[in-house]
Protein backbone atom coordinates (compact mmCIF):
# COMPACT_ATOMS: atom_id res chain seq x y z
CA UNK A 1 0.00 0.00 0.00
CA UNK A 2 0.71 4.01 -0.53
CA UNK A 3 3.13 5.10 2.77
CA UNK A 4 2.60 8.01 4.84
CA UNK A 5 5.50 8.78 3.49
CA UNK A 6 4.83 8.65 -0.05
CA UNK A 7 1.76 10.31 0.46
CA UNK A 8 3.37 13.38 2.04
CA UNK A 9 5.98 13.55 -1.14
CA UNK A 10 3.09 13.46 -3.62
CA UNK A 11 1.53 16.18 -1.84
CA UNK A 12 5.01 18.03 -1.54
CA UNK A 13 5.37 17.39 -5.65
CA UNK A 14 1.98 18.67 -6.38
CA UNK A 15 2.24 21.72 -4.48
CA UNK A 16 5.91 22.28 -6.03
CA UNK A 17 3.50 21.33 -9.67
CA UNK A 18 1.34 23.77 -8.93
CA UNK A 19 3.29 27.00 -7.65
CA UNK A 20 5.30 26.27 -11.13
CA UNK A 21 2.11 25.35 -13.16
CA UNK A 22 0.07 29.35 -12.65
CA UNK A 23 2.64 30.14 -15.33
CA UNK A 24 1.19 27.91 -18.16
CA UNK A 25 -1.81 29.35 -19.99
CA UNK A 26 -3.79 25.94 -19.52
CA UNK A 27 -3.58 26.26 -15.53
CA UNK A 28 -6.63 25.36 -14.37
CA UNK A 29 -6.86 22.32 -17.47
CA UNK A 30 -3.61 20.91 -16.31
CA UNK A 31 -4.02 21.21 -12.21
CA UNK A 32 -7.72 19.55 -12.93
CA UNK A 33 -6.32 16.95 -14.85
CA UNK A 34 -3.89 16.03 -12.41
CA UNK A 35 -6.04 16.18 -9.26
CA UNK A 36 -8.74 13.98 -11.13
CA UNK A 37 -5.84 11.25 -12.23
CA UNK A 38 -4.62 11.09 -8.46
CA UNK A 39 -8.00 10.78 -6.84
CA UNK A 40 -8.61 7.68 -9.64
CA UNK A 41 -5.15 6.27 -8.94
CA UNK A 42 -5.85 6.73 -5.22
CA UNK A 43 -9.58 4.93 -5.74
CA UNK A 44 -8.05 1.89 -7.82
CA UNK A 45 -5.74 1.54 -5.14
CA UNK A 46 -7.84 1.10 -1.94
CA UNK A 47 -10.34 -1.05 -4.15
CA UNK A 48 -7.54 -3.24 -4.90
CA UNK A 49 -7.03 -3.59 -1.03
CA UNK A 50 -3.60 -1.85 -0.68
CA UNK A 51 -5.35 0.89 1.30
CA UNK A 52 -3.12 4.00 2.48
CA UNK A 53 -1.16 2.01 4.94
CA UNK A 54 -1.42 2.91 9.01
CA UNK A 55 -0.09 6.33 9.65
CA UNK A 56 3.43 6.47 11.18
CA UNK A 57 1.62 8.61 13.96
CA UNK A 58 -1.32 10.75 15.52
CA UNK A 59 0.80 13.86 14.55
CA UNK A 60 1.76 13.15 10.86
CA UNK A 61 -1.29 12.08 10.36
CA UNK A 62 -2.88 15.73 11.51
CA UNK A 63 -0.01 17.59 9.39
CA UNK A 64 -1.13 15.37 6.36
CA UNK A 65 -4.50 16.38 6.75
CA UNK A 66 -3.64 20.44 7.06
CA UNK A 67 -1.14 19.93 4.48
CA UNK A 68 -3.89 18.84 2.36
CA UNK A 69 -6.19 21.48 3.38
CA UNK A 70 -3.64 24.40 2.61
CA UNK A 71 -3.15 22.59 -0.68
CA UNK A 72 -6.82 22.76 -1.57
CA UNK A 73 -7.16 26.38 -0.27
CA UNK A 74 -4.56 27.36 -2.82
CA UNK A 75 -5.52 25.66 -5.92
CA UNK A 76 -9.32 27.45 -4.86
CA UNK A 77 -7.66 30.70 -4.75
CA UNK A 78 -5.42 30.25 -7.99
CA UNK A 79 -8.48 29.20 -9.51
CA UNK A 80 -10.47 32.01 -8.73
CA UNK A 81 -7.71 33.81 -9.54
CA UNK A 82 -7.26 32.18 -12.98
CA UNK A 83 -11.13 32.99 -13.54
CA UNK A 84 -10.45 36.38 -12.71
CA UNK A 85 -7.58 37.36 -14.77
CA UNK A 86 -9.16 35.09 -17.82
CA UNK A 87 -12.04 37.62 -17.41
CA UNK A 88 -10.11 40.67 -17.32
CA UNK A 89 -8.17 39.86 -20.37
CA UNK A 90 -11.07 39.41 -22.77
CA UNK A 91 -12.52 42.91 -21.34
CA UNK A 92 -9.27 44.16 -22.10
CA UNK A 93 -8.88 42.31 -25.58
CA UNK A 94 -12.42 43.91 -26.15
CA UNK A 95 -11.65 47.29 -25.25
CA UNK A 96 -8.43 47.17 -27.13
CA UNK A 97 -10.68 45.57 -30.11
CA UNK A 98 -13.09 49.01 -30.11
CA UNK A 99 -10.78 51.30 -29.75
CA UNK A 100 -8.60 50.35 -32.67
CA UNK A 101 -11.51 50.31 -34.75
CA UNK A 102 -12.39 53.66 -33.65
CA UNK A 103 -8.79 55.04 -33.43
CA UNK A 104 -8.78 53.47 -37.44
CA UNK A 105 -12.06 54.86 -38.30
CA UNK A 106 -11.21 58.59 -37.35
CA UNK A 107 -7.73 58.01 -39.29
CA UNK A 108 -9.42 57.00 -41.91
CA UNK A 109 -11.66 60.04 -42.17
CA UNK A 110 -8.75 62.19 -41.24
CA UNK A 111 -7.11 60.84 -44.52
CA UNK A 112 -9.73 61.09 -46.77
CA UNK A 113 -10.12 64.71 -45.53
CA UNK A 114 -6.34 65.19 -46.34
CA UNK A 115 -6.80 63.56 -50.20
CA UNK A 116 -9.85 65.51 -50.65
CA UNK A 117 -8.13 68.76 -49.76
CA UNK A 118 -4.76 67.75 -51.80
CA UNK A 119 -7.28 67.19 -54.92
CA UNK A 120 -8.64 70.65 -54.55
CA UNK A 121 -5.28 71.99 -54.29
CA UNK A 122 -3.81 70.38 -57.19
CA UNK A 123 -6.96 71.50 -59.39
CA UNK A 124 -6.86 74.60 -58.29
CA UNK A 125 -3.02 74.81 -59.12
CA UNK A 126 -3.43 73.33 -62.48
CA UNK A 127 -6.07 75.98 -63.19
CA UNK A 128 -3.97 78.58 -62.05
CA UNK A 129 -0.83 77.08 -64.32
CA UNK A 130 -3.35 77.00 -67.29
CA UNK A 131 -4.96 80.37 -67.41
CA UNK A 132 -3.01 82.59 -65.70
CA UNK A 133 0.70 81.23 -65.83
CA UNK A 134 0.32 79.91 -69.13
CA UNK A 135 -0.95 83.33 -70.47
CA UNK A 136 1.67 85.20 -68.70
CA UNK A 137 4.39 83.00 -70.89
CA UNK A 138 2.28 83.83 -73.84
CA UNK A 139 2.04 87.46 -73.31
CA UNK A 140 5.97 87.52 -72.63
CA UNK A 141 6.25 85.48 -76.36
CA UNK A 142 4.50 87.97 -78.02
CA UNK A 143 5.55 91.33 -76.68
CA UNK A 144 9.27 89.71 -77.08
CA UNK A 145 8.58 89.70 -80.75
CA UNK A 146 7.62 92.86 -80.81
CA UNK A 147 11.05 94.32 -79.42
CA UNK A 148 12.87 95.70 -82.05
CA UNK A 149 16.15 94.50 -80.68
CA UNK A 150 15.23 90.73 -79.79
CA UNK A 151 17.86 89.30 -81.84
CA UNK A 152 20.27 90.87 -79.61
CA UNK A 153 18.87 89.05 -76.96
CA UNK A 154 18.78 85.35 -77.61
CA UNK A 155 19.15 83.97 -74.02
CA UNK A 156 15.73 85.48 -73.12
CA UNK A 157 14.40 83.99 -76.08
CA UNK A 158 15.66 80.67 -75.18
CA UNK A 159 14.49 81.08 -71.66
CA UNK A 160 10.86 82.71 -71.99
CA UNK A 161 10.41 79.25 -74.62
CA UNK A 162 11.77 77.25 -71.92
CA UNK A 163 9.99 78.18 -69.06
CA UNK A 164 6.87 77.66 -72.15
CA UNK A 165 7.72 74.13 -72.02
CA UNK A 166 8.17 74.04 -68.68
CA UNK A 167 4.63 74.86 -68.18
CA UNK A 168 2.95 72.74 -70.74
CA UNK A 169 4.81 69.71 -69.32
CA UNK A 170 3.43 70.10 -65.78
CA UNK A 171 0.39 71.02 -66.66
CA UNK A 172 0.27 67.75 -68.53
CA UNK A 173 1.64 65.68 -66.10
CA UNK A 174 -0.85 67.31 -64.15
CA UNK A 175 -3.72 65.80 -66.24
CA UNK A 176 -2.36 62.39 -66.47
CA UNK A 177 -1.71 61.63 -63.07
CA UNK A 178 -4.79 63.16 -61.68
CA UNK A 179 -7.43 60.69 -63.58
CA UNK A 180 -8.71 58.01 -61.07
CA UNK A 181 -6.44 54.38 -62.43
CA UNK A 182 -8.82 51.37 -61.96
Amino acid sequence: GMSAVMLQERLVGYKEKLEHSVKTPRFGEVLQAAIQKEVRLAKEELQAGGGLGGPQSADEMEGLKQENGQLRQEVTIRMEELKRLEEQNRRLQSQGMANAEGRGSSEMTSLREQCANHAKERTALKTILESKIRTLVDGIQTSLKDVPDAQMHPRLSREVQALDKLVNATVNAMRTTSTPQN
